[in-house]
């Protein structure tokens, strides 16, 4: 069995484990989209106005790159869904392309970031980050090897910000 084959298969196996009717899989649905870009930055802005801080407008702007950098690899690379997804949330019709997952890209910068801004809160941050890419697979919405991509896409974009001081407030 090739990385490919084993990749479908494992990605199969984890978005089979719920029933499509269980009455757990409309709760991950509404609890998947806390990952999209379009959840986190009206929160932001909201947040910023509400109270305000120096770290709102650095994060959106670094969300903002990092969801740039998913979408230029997903045209590049055009991996299709996998065909077994769950796709009835509309999202995925807006997002068709699946390699790398913006998602886990974003709970990867969210993981390196957050717990710099929220110390008493990195055990929340990091097991919301996991609890997000987990998500997806369960929703068979993309393959492990795209979460994974995803995971370290959004690490890696946490570590190009840091040499910036305009997003030195994302970093304690």
């Amino acid at each position: 069995m090739n990385l490919i084959q084993l990749d479908y298969e494992l990605t199969k196996k984890i978005a089979t484990i719920m029933p499509e009717k269980s009455i757990i899989r409309p709760i991950i649905r509404l609890f998947t989209h806390t990952g999209t870009f379009m959840f986190w930055a009206p929160l932001l802005i909201a947040w910023y106005f509400v109270s305000p801080g120096n770290w709102q407008i650095p994060f959106l702007i670094a969300q903002t790159i990092n969801m740039l950098m998913v979408q230029v690899l997903k045209r590049m690379i055009k991996r299709e869904r996998p065909e077994f997804g769950d796709h009835s949330m509309g999202v995925v019709k807006f997002d068709v392309h699946s390699f790398p997952s913006g998602h886990s890209a974003r709970a990867g910068l969210i993981m390196v970031t957050l717990p710099f801004i929220f110390p008493h809160w990195t055990v929340f941050w990091i097991v919301y980050a996991i609890a997000l890419m987990i998500s997806r697979l369960l929703l068979g919405l993309h393959y492990v090897s795209d979460i994974l991509a995803g995971l370290l896409l959004g690490f890696l974009s946490a570590l190009f910000l840091l040499p910036f001081s305009f997003f030195a407030p994302l970093f304690g």
